[in-house]
């Protein structure tokens, strides 16, 4: 019975531990959101990061979580956060 419960809980974490990674790309959105707001870029740098928001909420649409990552990473790096 304790296998069994071992096994189960293996297997549940497995198949959840991609579905909670998702919330991952939206959260780092919100966050570039609000750095976005919070900048005193220039307005080169403001337009670099608003494209790469706009790539980033289209790979999340898609699915592709380590890309919209990447492309939120890159756009707080370009705002030194």
């Amino acid at each position: 019975m304790k296998k069994l419960l071992l096994a189960s809980t293996i297997a549940i974490a497995a198949f959840a531990t991609p579905a909670l990674a998702e919330g991952d790309c939206a959260a780092e959105i919100t966050k570039l959101d609000t750095a976005i707001k919070a900048s005193k870029a220039a307005d080169d740098t403001k337009l670099k990061v608003l494209d790469l928001r706009e790539q980033a909420a289209k790979q999340q649409a898609a699915g592709d979580e380590k890309s919209c990552l990447a492309s939120t990473k890159a756009a707080l790096e370009a705002l030194g956060k």
